[in-house]
């Protein structure tokens, strides 16, 4: 393998990002257990109007999360691929990570019959922080859901722990 060769390199980053946004699958099943709680709480206590509100915030944001998992889940299949794709293949003389991605795009816009944002093709790096960027917003609504849910808790007196 050459030393230039940028495959392995575009390989290596692309399956640490795939290990990374897999978390998201496990944010995503707490998400689920914490919606269940809120709605069986909601349907319970539904006398207290402060309870009620701290609960519709954490269902809230319950599906905010949800939005962010299937988009964090649908990138780390992208990058799981491109991983697989830049290791398994023996590249071409004309061909790198961009030519793939580029490919990539081209695949998606047909797909999901999206016009095309921009005119050139985005690079790995800002692939990978914007993939980071929606991992970070999945756990953001996944906090906001938890702290509701203990607010809410909080506020009709149940106790917290043991």
């Amino acid at each position: 393998m050459p030393e230039n060769d940028p495959f392995p390199l575009a390989a290596n980053a692309a399956r640490t990002m795939q290990a990374a946004l897999s978390l998201g699958r496990r944010l995503d099943l707490w998400s689920l257990l914490l919606a269940l709680l809120g709605l069986a709480c909601f349907f319970s206590l539904a006398s207290a109007g402060l309870t009620r509100t701290g609960l519709l915030i954490s269902l809230l944001a319950a599906g905010v999360q949800k939005y962010f998992a299937l988009r964090v889940a649908f990138d780390e299949q992208l990058f799981r691929n491109l991983a697989k794709q830049w290791t398994d293949e023996a590249p071409t003389e004309n061909a790198s990570p961009q030519a793939a991605l580029a490919a990539l795009d081209e695949s998606l816009i047909r797909c999901l019959q999206c016009p095309p944002k921009e005119d050139n093709v985005r690079d790995l790096n800002s692939r990978l922080t914007g993939a980071s960027r929606l991992l970070k917003r999945q756990l953001l609504a996944f906090s906001v859901q938890f702290a509701s849910l203990l607010a809410a808790a909080a506020t009709a007196g149940l106790p917290l722990a043991g």
